[in-house]
């Protein structure tokens, strides 16, 4: 084994023996001067010692043997250099004087201490090597970091620092809420429908920067300075938003629990360039989304939310060092009611003079604004056989006890048939609900039989109706 740093000397004896063939002696060692043996050879080849002559001759030759350490050159990004974008992907060309393969060691000290990133073993002299420095992650900022090369006997360290750039905030080119027939910012849109916002980003730092697109709506409640969940409710606020923290992309509905969904299936990134996409996120309204008729002219200017009475929406995009970017619009939303009646429900059953009620049935309903409930009878009780009748007129009340939330607080005749003589099961009490997609209320009739009825099936149509209020 050489070592570096050691003397070694190679000694050479050669003689001429009388009739004998040259003879020839290597000797190595740190003295440099003993002698262990000679050799002639013979006719046939075969050494064999000899005794040295007179004219025999020594010749001593030696040196120290050294290693050089490796060298690292033409380092990016140059240390003391200022712009760098943000994580990026460092190299340095290496060498070895002698030829010896390298071991690269990578560090940082984004912590305060160096911390060891990455090794490359066994690289040729001549090669350039790589590392990201994903740590190098905020703007405006001075990171060092360091190479250690190591050829097997030396060790040799290179320090660097750059200062990144300072971050651009995302850049936001365009936003667009839609459906399958065209935009639908600043006009009404109905609950029940698919929609989706479309936005076009461009992060001059690469999209790896962006974190959050974060899509907030409200309704502004005639308000033009109001915000998101200012007054709360599911069915006056909804935030979407898409996340981007891995790398994959994830689309997210942060609120309301049921009053909107989200459709994750026609959730999308389509990808233009490394710094810019396009997002679109899918939702559905439901039944109770606000109603929002607006102030009867929409204002198509970007950033303005002055078209009182509408859903405002405020889309943002934040990045790696909390820069943002927003844009606002509006939209409006079309009135919405609907109502569910069982088909039968009375079944009553009661001798002359007597009465009965009837089942308590329950209506389900949805408005997404102001409304009231009524029914009425649009026919007398018709006997299915005889075609005798029992007039609904004082004959037939609507029970107080059914629904403590409604607005029936005594029972009450019906005073005949058709909608003139309806009676308001909530008018009061119709007020928009905040949260919720539907809401129920119970129903039971009381229905005296009159003396001289005659027996047999009785019939009568019911209609109820629910109607938005001005």
């Amino acid at each position: 084994m050489i070592s570096a740093g050691t003397t070694y000397y190679l000694t050479a004896w050669a003689g001429k023996q009388d009739g004998a063939d040259d003879v020839v002696y290597y000797d190595s060692g740190s003295t440099g001067d003993s002698v262990e043996a000679a050799y002639a050879y013979d006719s046939n080849g075969y050494p064999s010692p000899v005794s040295w002559n007179s004219k025999s001759y020594k010749l001593s030759i030696y040196g120290t043997y050294t290693n050089s350490p490796s060298n690292a050159t033409n380092e990016y990004p140059a240390s003391n250099s200022t712009g760098i974008s943000l994580q990026p992907n460092c190299h340095v060309d290496v060498s070895d004087p002698d030829g010896d393969s390298i071991t690269v060691d990578w560090y940082e000290n984004t912590t305060g201490s160096w911390v060891k990133q990455q090794t490359n073993s066994s690289v040729s002299s001549g090669s350039t090597v790589y590392w990201t420095y994903t740590n190098a992650s905020s703007g405006n900022t001075v990171y060092y970091w360091k190479v250690e090369l190591n050829d097997g006997l030396n060790t040799a360290d290179y320090i660097y620092h750059f200062t990144t750039t300072a971050n651009a905030p995302p850049v936001i080119n365009s936003i667009d809420l839609r459906n399958s027939t065209g935009s639908k910012l600043n006009q009404m849109i109905d609950v029940n429908e698919e929609y989706y916002f479309l936005i076009n980003i461009t992060d001059p730092d690469g999209w790896e920067d962006v974190n959050y697109i974060n899509i907030t709506a409200w309704y502004d409640n005639g308000n033009g300075s109001s915000y998101y969940n200012q007054t709360q409710g599911g069915n006056l606020n909804m935030f979407l938003q898409y996340k981007n923290i891995t790398g994959i992309a994830e689309y997210k509905l942060i609120w309301p629990d049921d009053e909107v969904d989200i459709i994750l299936d026609n959730c999308s990134e389509t990808i233009i360039n490394s710094t810019t996409r396009e997002i679109k996120i899918a939702f559905k309204p439901k039944s109770q989304f606000r109603y929002a008729p607006g102030d009867g002219v929409w204002n198509n200017t970007q950033n303005t939310t002055d078209d009182l009475y509408s859903w405002n929406v405020n889309i943002s995009v934040e990045d790696n060092s909390s820069a943002r970017s927003w844009v606002k619009s509006e939209f409006g939303v079309y009135r919405y009611v609907n109502i569910q009646v069982p088909s039968s429900w009375i079944d009553v059953s009661a001798l002359p003079g007597y009465y009965d009620d009837s089942d308590v049935v329950t209506i389900i309903f949805s408005s997404n604004y102001d409304y009231t409930l009524s029914i009425w009878f649009s026919t007398d009780l018709v006997n299915q056989s005889t075609g005798s009748i029992i007039p609904i007129a004082n004959n037939v009340y609507i029970l107080a006890n059914a629904d403590s939330n409604d607005d029936i607080t005594t029972d009450t005749p019906f005073s005949g048939t058709g909608e003139s003589n309806a009676i308001e099961i909530i008018n009061q009490s119709g007020t928009f609900k905040s949260d919720g997609t539907s809401q129920t209320v119970n129903v039971q009739f009381r229905v005296y039989i009159p003396f001289g009825t005659l027996s047999g099936e009785y019939r009568a149509n019911t209609i109820t109706k629910i109607e938005q209020k001005s």
